[in-house]
């Protein structure tokens, strides 16, 4: 399970790398796609912190998206904080 945990943060670094980089409004489809699998995948391993955060934060990501407010970019950015705590603690 610790390799799957190790394998799961690291690719969350590169999605909330390229959020960063990029910018919330250029997030489609097939990268909230890739923020789903990795929180299957976190479920199916017993993750589940990990994978009740990532699902948040897809609900957020979607929310805004669909309604462009300061409200739901403040919900998708305080689950990116949430998710960087995660990571910053998470124990492997």
């Amino acid at each position: 399970m610790l390799m799957i945990l190790k394998e799961i943060v690291k690719e969350l670094e590169i999605i909330l790398s390229d959020i960063a980089f990029s910018g919330i409004d250029n997030v489609d489809s097939s990268f909230v796609g890739k923020i789903e699998l990795l929180e299957k995948k976190a479920m199916e391993n017993k993750i589940t912190n990990l994978s009740n955060l990532l699902n948040d934060f897809v609900s957020s990501i979607k929310d805004y998206k669909l309604e462009d407010s300061r409200e739901n970019l403040q919900r998708v950015f305080i689950n990116v904080s949430k998710l960087d705590f995660y990571i910053k603690n998470a124990s492997y």
